[in-house]
């Protein structure tokens, strides 16, 4: 294994790995930049014990030492029957796709809403919680229990059957009173959306579900990714706080345009009207619509969860390669730091552009790390372009601190025309942006990578599904 640093600055391969991050505890599905791939799907086991259930975590940690619940707090855990798993983390809403399989339970990429709770204890318990969901192991179901080990079955997640009962007057995450919330406890499929009169159904074979509950929160499946948020009921009107959704991408036509009108829909919503089987919900200036009808969708077939979209076919550019020939076009301009994959790409777009000091500038501190700039740029000298591909993005949080890990297959073509393919693992860190308050604002930036030569014919499915592991 090789760590990058100051000693490899000078190998121009080696060196352009030096800008990639991720890896920790609780994953996000992605795709290989600049394509769209399939999700694989896996089959559940036939018989899933946990398919429609309900739980509220009770202790976590090692047997005999259990760390119970921060008083006053609620975790909870639901499982439907489309692999879709989620609940409230004592503060923040989350959601993802989870699989069982030989008395195995393990959850895809989970995502959270990012709201800050002043309770004592109450953000530290979630930010372990989170984390144990990352490392699930075995479970095991006994009467009205549901145990779950995690961390290499060291600590496990007990949990009672139902959601806690909501107090005499339930509030929002808010804290907006919803003693009269006609929509919690209540479930829901979309069949189309639009304006009135020209509505559009939904792709054919695909499915959106809305859940609400007693607590504030509210979420489901956007057809290709699952989703959640906050929300809020008052006189007559419906609103939603920011969601937080997987990053998958769907192949099928018209999938991925689909989910992003519906999950702009929701954010734009307004007015809504209930009735014994349908829900309809107002959105946009225009006064469109999302009409749903009650229930969620019966599954066909063993049910399926989602796994992780990592293409069997090599790894595709992230980037256009740039040389100095005229008829290669120069790719885009690409500058983007959202997210872990998004910072990556422009990364090697920095690099395929020959931008080395924007590329330099996605390091944390590039100094301490990569060494001076002028090295820096000095080991691209023999590099035509960059290849990018990632697996399982992680993450973990704590304390207003955002920390990721990201697997990488990094493929260079070299000015002499040979290949050279590393593989490897890049940290990147982030401080809640809404608590730093003192200029300048730090974006999301690389912290460190690890990275190692491998056979230019090797498959990179194996690699990236392990990179982040063998830290």
């Amino acid at each position: 294994m090789v760590t990058i640093g100051r000693s490899v600055r000078r190998m121009s391969l080696v060196l352009l790995l030096l800008w990639l991050t991720a890896c920790t505890s609780l994953p996000i599905a992605t795709q290989t930049p600049g394509t769209e791939q399939e999700p694989t799907t896996v089959p559940m086991a036939p018989e899933d014990p946990l398919a429609g259930t309900e739980w509220t975590l009770v202790s976590l940690g090692a047997p005999g030492a259990e760390t119970p619940v921060v008083l006053g707090s609620e975790v909870t855990l639901q499982f439907d029957a489309q692999g879709h798993a989620g609940g409230s983390a004592g503060c923040n809403s989350y959601g993802g796709s989870y699989q069982v399989q030989d008395g195995m339970l393990s959850f895809g990429e989970v995502v959270s809403t990012m709201m800050a709770c002043a309770e004592e204890g109450i953000m530290q318990q979630e930010q372990q919680y989170l984390s144990a969901l990352g490392t699930t192991g075995e479970y095991e179901i006994v009467a009205d229990q549901l145990v779950i080990s995690y961390n290499d079955g060291q600590e496990a997640l007990t949990f009672t059957m139902g959601l806690p009962a909501p107090t005499e007057t339930p509030t929002t995450a808010a804290g907006t009173p919803v003693a009269e919330n006609p929509l919690a406890g209540t479930e829901w499929a979309l069949v189309s959306f639009g304006a009135s009169g020209t509505e559009t159904s939904l792709v054919a074979g695909s499915e959106i579900t809305l859940s609400f509950d007693a607590q504030g929160r509210a979420g489901g499946s956007a057809s290709c990714n699952s989703y959640g948020s906050d929300y809020e009921v008052q006189d007559g009107s419906l609103s939603f706080g920011p969601a937080a959704s997987t990053k998958m991408a769907c192949a099928g036509e018209g999938i991925m345009q689909q989910e992003q009108q519906y999950l702009a829909a929701l954010e734009a919503a307004g007015e809504y009207e209930l009735t014994a089987d349908r829900l309809v919900i107002t959105y946009g200036d225009d006064q469109e619509t999302l009409t749903f009808a009650k229930g969620l969708p019966m599954p066909t077939g063993t049910p399926t969860a989602s796994a992780t979209a990592v293409s069997s076919e090599p790894p595709t550019a992230t980037a256009v390669v740039a040389t100095d020939s005229p008829v290669e076009p120069q790719p885009a301009y690409l500058d983007n730091r959202s997210t872990p994959e998004n910072l990556m790409q422009s990364l090697v777009n920095a690099i395929n552009r020959k931008e080395y000091l924007r590329a330099y500038s996605y390091w944390r501190d590039p100094a301490a790390f990569l060494g001076t700039f002028e090295d820096f740029e000095a080991g691209y000298a023999d590099t035509a372009s960059v290849e990018l591909a990632t697996g399982e993005v992680t993450a973990d949080a704590g304390a207003g601190q955002w920390y990721y890990s990201i697997p990488v297959v990094l493929t260079a073509q070299m000015t002499d025309g040979t290949i050279q393919v590393y593989s490897g693992c890049y940290d990147l860190h982030l401080s809640n942006p809404a608590i730093q308050a003192t200029p300048p604002f730090v974006p999301l930036g690389i912290r460190s990578a690890v990275v190692e030569p491998v056979a230019a014919d090797a498959d990179p499915t194996e690699f990236l599904a392990r990179a982040c592991r063998a830290k």
